[in-house]
């Protein structure tokens, strides 16, 4: 079985969704964030009761870690070297541990804590081995994200959720950049889209993302490719989404209105909040409409209309 490596980033809370943004940039394998600030609003959220669990009660509020998992033929030297530089020049105080981890206990481990959860007006995510009566108005979507980003627990992922409830229509197409598990795009497609064309650089997500799509039963309207948006599909676009960091975004911005349909929507999160100037600064440039601008939890996330 293939050894993982982890890698442990503990630090102040507050600083918790900078290493995150960090973190989501070096590892295809994944990340696992422990953050207790405010677990026992979440735990009623998610699972209607509240937090009676002893020792989870006992964990330290003000702090917290990234688990930053790097499959067994990366170079972790450089990946740590990395990680140590732009956490530096964030000003970041943290502590880093080190570790192996069985791929199968990674993948499995982290099941017990995700539970259905509620994104947006209707959307309802949940995970292929729950069971889940769902009311009349859900739109219930499926998953098992495995070792693929994106199972609708970060904030990230919920404001692109939110944000396609605003802006898809029936029939329209669209284009998932950086797919992850795919649940931008089984959401785009449970809002009434014709087809979700959906790429990533990561082979295992796009594994992940068909087993999804057939698992919500919409693999006829659903494409997946790997590689990158210069090995993108022809045509235009109606809504294209990019819930990556803001490095990437900023790269692929001027190149994106090349993919846009007429009155087309650009949606794109993953954008820790100190980045937002420069995303809004770099879409006016290239003459962008800021349609929607959502914030939650220092994240961000833009609709934006050339």
């Amino acid at each position: 079985m293939d050894q993982w490596f982890e890698i442990t980033v503990a630090a102040e809370a507050p600083d918790l969704p900078v290493i995150e943004a960090v973190a989501v940039m070096l590892s295809p394998g994944g990340i696992y964030t422990e953050d207790y600030t405010d677990m026992e609003e979440v735990c009623e959220q998610i699972t209607g009761i509240r937090l009676i669990d002893e020792e989870l009660l006992a964990k330290d509020r003000s702090r917290g870690a990234v688990h930053i998992y790097l499959e067994p033929k990366a170079s972790v030297g450089e990946e740590l070297a990395f990680l140590k530089e732009r956490l530096d020049a964030e000003g970041v105080v943290y502590d880093i541990t080190t570790g192996q981890v069985d791929e199968k206990d990674w993948a499995e481990a982290w099941k017990k804590y995700y539970k259905p959860v509620r994104v947006g007006k209707h959307f309802v995510v949940v995970p292929c081995w729950e069971p889940y009566e769902p009311l009349p108005e859900d739109k219930v979507l499926t998953l098992d994200p495995g070792m693929a980003f994106g199972t609708g627990t970060h904030e990230s992922t919920q404001l692109c959720l939110e944000l396609l409830e605003d802006f898809v229509h029936p029939g329209d197409r669209m284009m998932d950049i950086g797919t992850g598990s795919g649940i931008l795009s089984i959401g785009a497609l449970l809002l009434g889209a014709e087809e979700a064309c959906a790429f990533d650089i990561d082979p295992v997500s796009v594994k992940v993302s068909a087993e999804n799509v057939a698992l919500n039963q919409m693999q006829d309207r659903f494409k997946v490719t790997q590689g990158g948006l210069s090995d993108a599909y022809e045509g235009k676009f109606n809504i294209i989404c990019a819930n990556i960091v803001a490095d990437v975004i900023l790269a692929i911005l001027p190149e994106i209105e090349k993919y846009l349909a007429p009155g087309g929507v650009f949606i794109t999160s993953g954008i820790i909040d100190f980045r937002g100037p420069e995303i809004i600064e770099a879409a006016e440039k290239l003459g962008y409409q800021i349609l929607r601008k959502e914030a939650k939890n220092n994240w961000l996330a833009f609709a934006l209309e050339k």
